[in-house]
């Protein structure tokens, strides 16, 4: 079962490297490809799940500088498998709108860069040092900036101020996991929650706890929260929800795998409210900076009406 974790934490990276690779008369038959390898590994996330809800949990261990704490460990239990399967879903989802999306020289191709995106959220999820997890969810983080900006070159300050949240929060993450980890002597998250005991004993404790919430909060700040503004349909690819989904994943798991070591301290509903509340406070401090994020337009997805297209 690791070699199946391994090849689901590869498979996006793989079908962007065959589509990154079309040619004529190639491009069809790399496409094709591509395509059975995404095929694969939602087949593969669907397994994965099935046999850590029955009980039967799939590990990958790869160690890298076990001096410093680190490795490449990976995890698929209900948490992990659940969550790279709604990133595939939503991922794929930003990949198929930008099927068609026209190639930029110098610029890596949209799809994928889509693709790159979907395999390290997937990463950022599985993960089991929690040190690579909010590394890997910057990268995570940067590339979906470097989407948006692609789709919506025109975007400004909504979009910006969403990465800065975002690259804020990775700061707090690690500086609380910092803190965690010098507590448990583990950087594990499921070590970290068995130890939930001695951390709670800690001093710095709280602090430890604010500072893993902020973070985690953060990545909901590429989410747009349409449930309360008009939808728009300005983003000329639409990938605006799929991609913001997809790094408010990668946070959402985070704090559903901590949850054990953080209610100690705060109440469970505070912890789902932090994830609404951010992307609406962004909201209205983007509309102060400057208007350029009307009501309905995503924070990570902005651009002029003219030459606008729809999502379908």
């Amino acid at each position: 079962m690791s070699v199946s974790l391994l090849l689901l934490a590869l498979a996006p990276f793989a079908a962007a490297i065959l589509l990154g690779m079309r040619r004529p008369p190639a491009g069809r038959y790399l496409a094709f490809a591509a395509a059975l390898l995404l095929a694969m590994a939602l087949g593969l996330a669907l397994a994965i799940l099935g046999f850590a809800l029955r009980g039967v949990g799939t590990a990958l261990v790869l160690p890298w500088v076990p001096a410093l704490g680190l490795d490449g460990n990976l995890h698929g239990d209900v948490d992990g498998a659940a969550f790279a399967l709604a990133i595939l879903v939503f991922g794929l989802r930003a990949a198929w709108l930008l099927r068609r999306a026209p190639a930029v020289a110098g610029r890596p191709s949209p799809l994928a860069l889509a693709l790159i995106l979907v395999g390290v959220a997937q990463l950022a999820v599985l993960a089991d040092n929690l040190l690579v997890a909010i590394a890997v969810s910057e990268l995570a983080a940067v590339l979906g900036y470097c989407l948006e900006r692609g789709a919506a070159p025109a975007g400004g300050a909504g979009r910006c101020l969403a990465l800065g949240a975002l690259s804020a929060g990775t700061l707090f993450l690690l500086a609380g996991a910092l803190l965690v980890g010098d507590s448990t002597g583990t950087y594990r998250s499921g070590a970290i929650v068995v130890a939930t005991a001695t951390l709670g004993a800690q001093p710095l404790y709280p602090a430890a706890v604010g500072l893993l919430l902020a973070g985690a909060w953060t990545r909901s700040a590429a989410w747009p929260w349409g449930l309360s503004l008009r939808r728009s349909r300005a983003n000329a690819f639409g990938v605006g929800n799929a991609a913001g989904t997809v790094l408010l994943l990668t946070g959402l798991c985070l704090a559903i795998r901590l949850l054990p070591a953080l209610v100690g301290a705060v109440p469970g509903i505070a912890v789902a409210a932090g994830f609404l509340a951010i992307p609406l406070l962004l909201g209205s401090i983007a509309r102060l900076l400057g208007g350029s994020v009307p009501p309905g337009r995503p924070a990570l997805a902005t651009a002029p009406e003219a030459g606008a297209g729809s999502e379908t």
